[in-house]
């Protein structure tokens, strides 16, 4: 018998849906998410920095006598959730927004971005669940990504998803080793493991491993990632989706040190000498190379897709969607997808590096989607990351989305072009009849 779950209410003011600030290689790149704070302490969370610096959030540190859950702390801001209503009318249309030509053409959309939809702020509140109804009844297609465990055994959650095959789950694991100092509050190893097992036998549609972040010197220990897959794989998941640990340099060093016990060395150290880039730190795109070569052979081997999410190495996944969803009508039969999930969003630059590993070259109008982005306004893009009120001024109130990301384009000297993203395997072959940079394929090094 499953006990009736009672819930309280807080403020619904939290602004949801956002455009990711990923968008530029991201094949959903309109994410929901239910919370204004996740309540998993996952030290290596890298919405953490932008979360500390917002008015009213202070820096858990500060705070540790203040408990929320247990192994988590509180935040001084008030928990905010979405508002439902508001929610529900975007997506049956009944209220123009910014979103409307993206949910017209039902593209998929992530839900848990910044936050865990399913976490201790859903069993305290549940709007997840109230959202999760309409959602049923209009069958649109969502990718969850979750490390929440205890919905699943109740009978509200599980008549939501039971034989939804427009509804795909992430399950975030990183190590089979419980790791509590670094993944404070989060259910332990087995707990997520079983869940895994639990989807399948709801008959969703798929389940995806999600191995991030891989960090070395926790993920790797005995190759400890490589049986997380196989045990993964036993309790039913459809594909894996990787991306290594990129370090937040501008985080206090504190945060880190429990990573770095874990790891047997200073990973700060170890960040700085092998990252090419300052503040966001990604390591090189070499040192990455045997471990997604024999996490992609182990896939390929078991016979499930592969997927990476990391800027390096993208040209190994399966296609140009990271979170793990189906490539072709076959796919979709084979882990009970709906079709709907084939209709991703292709209006990035993971389509293009894909399109030029296939040609051998790319050209910016060869991503038919890219012309989607043509009516927002970049400086109006809810939730987007513009940099500064100097930046929005400098590019003006009439540059769109489309125009910004031509303009990145053309800018082989940006961290975020094609040429340099991607860690080298895109370089500029040439110039188009458009005046536009066409890219040349030439591989991982």
């Amino acid at each position: 018998m499953y006990k009736k779950l009672v819930f309280s209410d807080c403020s619904d003011k939290y602004l949801s849906p956002r455009w990711s600030g990923e968008l530029l290689d991201c094949s959903m790149p309109m994410v929901l998410d239910t919370y204004s704070k996740c309540s998993y302490d996952c030290t290596y969370c890298f919405s953490y920095f932008q979360k500390s610096k917002r008015s009213g959030i202070v820096n858990p540190k500060y705070n540790k006598s203040r408990k929320a859950f247990k192994g988590t702390t509180v935040l001084e801001k008030a928990v905010e959730s979405f508002n439902v209503k508001r929610i529900e009318d975007i997506f049956s249309q009944k209220k123009e927004s910014q979103f409307s030509w993206y949910i017209k053409e039902r593209f998929p959309v992530q839900w848990g971005g910044l936050s865990d939809p399913f976490d201790e702020w859903e069993r305290r509140f549940g709007r997840t669940l109230n959202l999760l109804q309409f959602m049923k009844e209009i069958k649109y297609p969502i990718s969850f990504s979750t490390k929440g465990v205890w919905w699943i055994d109740y009978k509200q959650y599980r008549e939501c998803i039971k034989n939804s095959d427009f509804f795909n789950f992430k399950v975030s694991i990183i190590s089979l080793n419980d790791l509590n100092k670094i993944e404070r509050g989060v259910p332990s190893v087995k707990n997520r493991l079983d869940l895994i097992y639990k989807l399948k036998n709801l008959n969703v549609g798929g389940v995806t491993l999600r191995l991030r972040p891989f960090i070395i010197g926790v993920s790797d220990k005995n190759d400890n990632y490589l049986e997380l897959i196989k045990e993964a794989y036993n309790r039913g998941i459809t594909a894996v989706s990787t991306e290594f640990f990129c370090l937040e340099s501008r985080v206090e060093k504190e945060r880190f040190e429990s990573i770095s016990t874990s790891c047997g060395f200073d990973v700060c150290d170890f960040y700085r000498k092998n990252s090419l880039g300052t503040g966001y730190e990604r390591l090189n795109y070499g040192l990455k190379k045997p471990y997604i070569e024999k996490m992609q052979g182990l896939c390929d081997d078991l016979g499930i897709g592969f997927y990476v999410s990391d800027a390096h190495h993208k040209e190994k996944s399966c296609n140009s969607c990271c979170c793990g969803l189906p490539a072709n009508k076959e796919g979709c039969l084979e882990r009970n997808q709906s079709i709907d999930f084939l209709n991703y969003f292709r209006g990035h630059f993971t389509e293009a590096l894909l399109i030029a590993k296939e040609k051998g070259e790319v050209k910016f109008f060869d991503v038919k989607q890219f012309k989607y982005w043509k009516n927002l306004i970049w400086a109006r893009a809810e939730g987007f990351n513009t940099g500064s009120a100097l930046l929005r001024w400098k590019m003006g109130s009439f540059t769109t989305m489309y125009d910004y990301i031509k303009g990145v384009w053309n800018n082989p000297d940006s961290m975020r072009s094609p040429a340099r993203y991607f860690g080298g395997v895109l370089c500029v072959g040439g110039i188009d009849e458009e005046r536009n940079i066409i890219y040349k394929y030439v591989g991982g090094r």
